[in-house]
């Protein structure tokens, strides 16, 4: 714990420092390029977000407005759904109007399309989301009185449980599990021995396991991460298995099985500009870190190819584009691919046809968020 990166990562793995974009790294001009293409849709005052709440594995994108009533406060809000379609335009599929602040889209019921959970003034409800992409009339969820939650299937039965944690110095998280009727029972906690607190967890390819990020702000009266890999019994009761060392201005990327070995490993960014990407495989008691990249601007992690296998494309300070192809490997080299990107967003498969596109924002000159979806696609 507490050892710096350049210390716990092995850096003689392939980095990336040249600014040119028409090259790859063994000097031949670029076989990938990226495709961009403008979403058609107003923004103004508006927050965005992506849910398949109608279960057909395209996600809608969901535009969600706060409404103003005067002497009321902002207690109502509207949501908007639309699909985005290949050419950039955006077709409306469904409106929802609830007098309570958005929570979070979850697959509550556990029937395979996201349901929406909405608070207010301390009371929470869930809307069942429906097969025309509408919600039906609120129905009570129970609250859990955490700070921090991430919504998950932790047991495998399809409905959402939820990871919830409290901003104290005793690092545990608490699995409560969903019944896909709205009450939440307390299944068991996961003690983890660092002096910091559990922000997040997030799913893996793995049946059963999830890593969870822990944040310790008095380190070096910095901040600093480690990431921790979670089982959950066929009881639904996690435990805190192995971890990584504690970094200093560190972020998760991803957690994935990267270097297709079947086992979950960890993608980390470590500083601001430029910045590094380290690579964690978990090795008996810990993880095993290597630097994967340098000067890195910007990365997403997704299926970009469409060929199962998870890829790491990144921007470096220059500018230029690279891709490092599955399965990332020790001594991997790192693609060229023709394009710019920047203002990544999310990662998500829009046209549900399992290729991953890259949403990207930016701000437009009257102050609005202009939103573009990218795909990386073989250079005519």
């Amino acid at each position: 714990m507490g050892e710096a990166a350049t210390d716990a990562a092995d850096t003689t793995a392939a980095t990336v420092t040249t600014s040119a974009a028409d090259e790859s790294g063994t000097g031949e001009s670029p076989t990938l390029c990226l495709s961009t293409v403008a979403i058609d849709l107003d923004t103004t005052d508006g927050f965005i977000d992506f849910a398949d709440v109608d279960g057909d594995a395209r996600p809608e994108l969901w535009r969600r407005r706060i409404l103003r009533r005067r002497g009321q406060g902002a207690d109502a809000s509207r949501l908007d759904a639309f699909l985005v379609e290949l050419d950039g335009s955006t077709t409306p599929v469904g409106t929802h109007q609830f007098d309570a602040f958005f929570s979070r889209y979850a697959d509550v019921d556990g029937d395979g399309g996201h349901d929406l959970v909405t608070e207010l003034r301390g009371a929470r409800s869930w809307h069942r989301g429906q097969a025309d992409s509408s919600f039906a009339l609120p129905q009570p969820i129970a609250v859990v009185d955490e700070i921090f939650e991430s919504w998950l299937d932790a047991d495998g039965d399809g409905d959402a449980d939820v990871f919830a944690s409290q901003d104290s110095s005793d690092a545990s998280v608490t699995l409560y599990l969903g019944d896909g009727g709205g009450e939440l029972t307390n299944a068991g906690t996961a003690e983890f021995p660092i002096g910091a607190w559990i922000t997040s967890v997030v799913p893996t390819p793995e049946p059963g396991v999830f890593v969870a990020t822990d944040y310790n702000g008095a380190i070096g009266f910095g901040v600093a991460s480690s990431y921790w890999r979670i089982a959950v019994d066929v009881a639904g009761v996690p435990t805190a298995v192995v971890g990584t060392p504690e970094l200093p201005n560190t972020a998760l990327i991803a957690a994935n099985d990267l270097d297709d070995d079947g086992v979950t490993d960890i993608l980390t960014i470590q500083g601001d500009s430029p910045a590094e990407l380290h690579l964690w495989t978990e090795a008996g008691d810990g993880y095993v870190g290597r630097t994967v990249a340098v000067d890195v601007a910007e990365v997403a992690v997704g299926e970009f190819l469409g060929g199962g296998g998870v890829e790491l494309l990144f921007t470096d300070l220059a500018g230029s584009l690279w891709l490092l192809p599955a399965p990332i490997e020790d001594g991997a080299e790192p693609l060229a691919v023709e394009g710019m990107l920047s203002g990544i967003f999310r990662v998500i498969d829009l046209g549900g046809d399992g290729q991953d596109e890259v949403v990207s924002a930016a701000q437009s000159v009257e102050g609005s968020t202009e939103y573009a979806m990218h795909n990386i696609v073989p250079c005519s």
